[in-house]
């Protein structure tokens, strides 16, 4: 293994690998970009005619888990057990538990197709799930949509002597509960909070440290699944008027 630079020319045949705290985006040359999560190996796997022109932007999943946006051409993920084919301007999950043998496809937008190793096939429309196992492909699944934020307005500023500040989202259709994640950059990876258990739309969150950061919040249904997350929040926090500074440690919720 090589440590990645920003910009780094892969190839088919490349493969991607992501520590506990990292993350990566893999950019095709058509616009397309696969973010790869934490803990996640993948193999760049390109297709293409027999004349060499790129007909598919491909990676298989050796496990971890994906998110796609898919552009001017169709984008494929492929587990250890099945395949799923992304429709061109889509957007997707797919994960996959190497422990477990359970594959995971999440379709936001779009459509998808997934395909086993047996040859048995299941389409999904715009938010909508399945899981492939053992035992075969379950039937598809509604998810939730992703909750609108409210509260703070965008790009607002807070004060670190304020202490607190209250987190406000709207409530979605069919969801039990909500997942919240506070981080200093848009990857989400190393989150300052993170749960999975906010029954309501609110959270008051303790100021500890100064700087910008990004929130979001995505929907469960009461089955436990989970639908895409939203388009994420900034706010700022500023040393009070007294010049206080804080911790770098970033916040608390309750």
């Amino acid at each position: 293994w090589q440590v990645a630079r920003s910009r780094l020319v892969l190839r088919s045949g490349d493969y991607v690998k992501t520590g506990g705290s990292g993350s990566a985006e893999v950019s095709f040359s058509d616009g397309s970009v696969f973010r790869v999560r934490p803990d996640t190996v993948i193999l760049i796997n390109r297709r293409r005619s027999e004349g060499g022109v790129p007909t598919e932007d491909a990676v298989s999943l050796e496990y971890g888990w994906v998110n796609l946006d898919t552009s001017e051409r169709a984008g494929s993920v492929k587990t250890p057990e099945a395949e799923a084919r992304v429709a061109q301007s889509s957007r997707a999950e797919v994960s996959y538990d190497r422990r477990r043998r359970r594959s995971t496809f999440s379709s936001f937008q779009g459509a998808m197709e997934v395909r086993t190793k047996v040859g048995t096939v299941s389409r999904l429309g715009s938010m909508e799930q399945l899981i492939q196992t053992a035992e075969g492909l379950s039937a598809p699944v509604s998810l939730p949509d992703s909750p609108a934020l409210l509260t703070p307005q965008a790009d607002a500023v807070f004060e670190l002597a304020d202490e607190q500040m209250l987190l406000r989202w709207e409530r979605v259709d069919g969801a039990s509960r909500y997942a919240l994640q506070i981080c200093r950059d848009d990857h989400f990876v190393d989150n300052i909070i993170d749960v999975e258990n906010r029954p309501e739309t609110v959270a008051t969150v303790g100021l500890l440290g100064e700087g910008t950061f990004l929130w979001r919040v995505a929907a469960f249904t009461r089955q436990g699944n989970k639908g895409p997350w939203s388009e994420p929040g900034v706010f700022t926090v500023e040393s009070g008027p007294a010049g206080e500074t804080g911790r770098s440690d970033g916040a608390s919720t309750r």
